[in-house]
């Protein structure tokens, strides 16, 4: 099982909303939520290792590489990247027509990282 942090919580919003938009199900609100997380972390994570997430958004050594450097910002940095993936998530699921991905990984990822308060270390395995 897989520790949930935030990077990992980011980076699986990420994917999911990417993986929406190249399908071309996605709707302006998660288009929109989807670049301001992007923009937010794009000064912390490489360009070329966002557009490798871009171009294979389900891919989870892209998303590793994405929640590795989430998790290696400070704290104060998280706590800013952390309201903008919940707001992909929340865009996704407020979504009208068929966005074709399967977001209840997230809404799980989302209950469990909201139940859980750690500084240091993993704060869940799921």
């Amino acid at each position: 099982m897989d520790p949930v942090t935030i990077g990992a919580f980011v980076s699986a919003a990420l994917g999911i909303a990417g993986e929406a938009i190249v399908k071309g199900t996605a709707e302006l609100a998660v288009k929109d939520a989807y670049a301001a997380l992007k923009t937010k972390i794009s000064s912390w994570v490489s360009g070329d290792d966002m557009a490798a997430l871009e171009k294979s958004p389900s891919s989870a050594a892209r998303q590793l590489v994405i929640a590795e450097a989430v998790d290696a910002l400070p704290e104060a940095d998280k706590a800013a990247v952390l309201p903008l993936a919940h707001t992909v998530t929340d865009k996704l699921k407020e979504s009208k027509g068929p966005i074709g991905v399967d977001i209840s990984r997230l809404t799980a990822a989302e209950i469990k990282l909201g139940n859980i308060s750690v500084t240091d270390g993993v704060g869940a395995r799921i």
